[in-house]
């Protein structure tokens, strides 16, 4: 693949889940040569009773700071 080109993969898939996709060498891996699939997320089970779930950030900055701060003069 050239440098800032792409590559179009097609392929069948029928295991529902969350994949991981990533470059096999770990430089590349850290500088963004990885990718998430998210194979059939209409046929994903239940998640358990309160498990976390990611959300939008929705925190100003100052808030923010403010949350790093509290956090910090607890250790």
């Amino acid at each position: 693949m050239p440098s800032y080109g792409y590559t179009v993969v097609r392929f069948i898939s029928n295991n529902p889940g969350v994949w991981l996709m990533q470059c096999q060498q770990e430089m590349q891996s850290t500088v963004g040569m990885m990718m998430v699939w998210n194979e059939a997320p209409e046929h994903h089970p239940p998640l358990p009773p309160g498990f976390n779930v990611c959300v939008d950030y929705e925190w100003t900055a100052e808030q923010f700071q403010a949350y790093l701060q509290s956090n910090l003069q607890r250790i």
